[in-house]
């Protein structure tokens, strides 16, 4: 899975739950954001690579780094 969509869906996920007040949705992306922020992610110290194995729970691509349309929504 591209890291921009984890992006995504946590903004998305976060803004239903303030909408309908139910916060099942906005618990469930900050566990997919824990697993994604406890990943070592050395040498590169807080960058992360475009691509993240959801079943092997790393990234696929560690050594490829991207600032291209991949990544905004994640980093936002």
């Amino acid at each position: 899975s591209f890291l921009s969509e984890f992006g995504t869906l946590q903004l998305e996920w976060m803004k239903l739950s303030q909408l309908t007040g139910d916060p099942k949705y906005a618990e469930a992306v900050e566990k997919v954001m824990d697993t994604l922020l406890n990943v070592n992610t050395d040498p590169w110290d807080g960058l992360y690579p475009t691509q993240f194995h959801p079943d092997a729970g790393k990234f696929t691509n560690s050594m490829s780094l991207s600032f291209t349309s991949l990544s905004p929504f994640f980093k936002k």
